[in-house]
C-alpha cells in the first residue's frame, strides 16, 4: 500500500513538474506585442497544453479537431493560461413539462501560476 501510494504521489510530482515546463515555454513564446490576449495557434503548442493540463487529451484519441472544439489562450496582464471549449447547444426537455427548450453549455479552466505573489499551482475550473 505504501509503495504504490509514494508511486502515486511521484507520478503527480512528474506532472506538475511537465506542467511547469510547458507553461515556461509558453510565456517564452509570447509575443511582446500590446495585445492583452495571446491565443495559441500553433498545433504543438495546443497539443502540449491538451494533453498536460486539465483536460488531458490528446488529438491521437480524438475523434475530431481539438482545435475546434476549445481555445487556449495566456491573459498578458496575469499570466494566466486559459482552457475554454468554444460551447455546446444542447436540445433538452424540462422534467415536469418535457418543454422543450435549448440549454448552451461553456466550460473553461484557468491557471493561475502566481497568485499575490507566490508561486502556487492553482486552477479554477467552471
Amino acid at each position: 500500500m505504501k509503495k504504490r501510494m509514494l508511486n502515486g504521489i511521484n507520478n503527480y510530482i512528474r506532472r506538475i513538474e511537465k506542467c511547469k515546463e510547458v507553461y515556461a515555454d509558453i510565456i517564452d513564446s509570447m509575443p511582446k506585442d500590446n495585445n492583452k490576449i495571446y491565443k495559441i495557434t500553433d498545433k504543438d503548442m495546443f497539443e502540449k497544453v491538451m494533453v498536460n493540463f486539465v483536460t488531458g487529451l490528446t488529438q491521437l484519441t480524438a475523434q475530431g479537431d481539438l482545435m475546434k472544439i476549445y481555445d487556449v489562450a495566456v491573459h498578458k496582464d496575469t499570466l494566466s493560461l486559459i482552457i475554454a471549449n468554444k460551447g455546446a447547444t444542447l436540445y433538452s426537455l424540462t422534467e415536469m413539462s418535457e418543454t422543450p427548450y435549448i440549454l448552451r453549455h461553456i466550460g473553461l479552466c484557468v491557471y493561475m501560476p502566481e497568485i499575490r505573489g507566490r508561486i502556487c499551482e492553482c486552477w479554477y475550473c467552471w
